[in-house]
């Protein structure tokens, strides 16, 4: 395993190699050539105004070529090419040819090295190399003293040169930081959506599925319970049942379309629960036994929906809380008015919440809910008995 991963970067790399060569061929072949034609046209001066006798020319233009042939591969290999480059040119000077023509493939290839190089030691790398270039001149058999413009000119240009290449390299690498973070921040606002996602769809199945359960457990047992001796009542228990199954599996059945995405895009929306919706709420917990009264003060105007539905969802989860643990016999509910926010309270007079009350899915969703609106609710127990559910939703 350990040989499969070390390989597995070389493979990368040469994958990058490939894919540089489909993409710029052009561009380096026509770069090539166009230098190749400069390093010859000057070499071709240099020969026909030596001030001393030059050896044949065939080997002086070679040397250009192959120089200026080799900046093919300067992007992938930029320091072996500079020092073979440098090679070819220190040949040139001492076969005994005048000038060094073909050095102008060096300031192409020191470019290269600050701008394309793959580690932080590419700028000191082209300079070392520049200053390698420098003093060929200085070297026999026709040597050139440091205070000729012949060396520090041309010394002077290689270092602007490798001045732009390590500018042009450091824009690069700030361009690619800035790609890589925004794709950072791209995953985590996706991951950060996902989970918001996934926890509205949890709260909202938690909501239909619980309170319906409920509903049916208790009148499932009532049902038992007046089988034998009032067919009648547990045919009501049944009915009710069906009924509160046939609205859960429609709600299921939206939802789930809705995250398969086989909906119609061109279709309504599933209608949300509202306030008005209320006492269709009441009525399914008064047949599973409890007692509700249900006070709306001034509500009907001024709330936007997603108020509405949050409310609904809270007196929901309060009233499931109550059929279910409370053992209560009556709940009241409460929604009005009261600056800039709308606010609900259920309370019942059942068993009051214990020491230590558990943090369910249904009380994480409640305090979710309000919180994402920039509300608050607050849970406790009711003086003389009962649990109280407070909300404060910012209209």
């Amino acid at each position: 395993m350990a040989d499969d991963g070390a390989a597995r970067p070389r493979t990368v790399g040469c994958m990058a190699d490939r894919a540089w060569w489909r993409a710029e061929p052009w561009v380096e072949t026509v770069l090539a050539v166009f230098v190749a034609f400069l390093a010859a046209f000057g070499t071709w001066a240099e020969l026909g105004n030596a001030p001393w006798p030059v050896p044949d020319g065939v080997p002086a233009y070679t040397l250009a070529v192959a120089a200026c042939a080799l900046l093919v591969f300067r992007r992938r290999k930029p320091v072996p090419v500079t020092l073979a480059i440098l090679a070819l040119v220190f040949a040139y000077h001492v076969m005994g040819y005048p000038g060094e023509a073909l050095g102008i493939a060096l300031f192409v290839a020191l470019y290269s090295v600050a701008a394309w190089g793959r580690t932080a030691g590419s700028l000191p790398a082209a300079v070392t190399l520049t200053g390698a270039a420098s003093t060929l001149m200085l070297i026999g058999p026709h040597p050139v003293s440091w205070s000729n413009p012949a060396v520090y000119g041309p010394t002077i240009s290689m270092l602007c040169v490798v001045t732009l290449g390590a500018t042009v390299r450091q824009r690069r690498v700030d361009a690619e930081e800035r790609v890589r973070q925004a794709r950072v921040v791209a995953e985590v606002d996706m991951h950060r959506r996902l989970t918001e996602e996934r926890l509205l769809i949890a709260r909202e199945l938690h909501d239909v599925l619980a309170h319906t359960i409920s509903v049916i457990a208790v009148q499932g047992g009532l049902a038992l319970d007046a089988l034998d001796d009032s067919p009648e009542l547990a045919r009501r228990a049944v009915l009710t049942m069906r009924g509160s199954a046939r609205e859960a599996l429609a709600e299921l059945r939206a939802a789930l379309t809705t995250l398969r995405g086989e909906g119609d895009p061109a279709a309504p929306p599933v209608p949300q629960p509202h306030l008005a919706d209320l006492p269709d709420l009441a009525a399914a917990a008064r047949a599973a036994g409890l007692a509700v009264e249900i006070d709306m003060d001034g509500t009907d105007a001024g709330v936007r929906p997603v108020v509405e539905l949050t409310a609904y969802r809270i007196v929901q989860e309060a009233l499931t809380n109550a059929v279910r643990h409370s053992g209560a016999e009556s709940v009241w509910v409460g929604l009005r008015h009261e600056a800039g926010s709308l606010r609900v309270e259920v309370s019942d007079d059942g068993r009051g919440l214990p020491d230590q009350p558990a943090s369910g899915m249904g009380l994480r969703g409640m305090r979710e809910r309000a919180e994402a609106l920039g509300g608050r609710l607050t849970l406790g127990s009711r003086a003389g008995g009962g649990c109280r559910v407070e909300a404060e939703l910012p209209l």
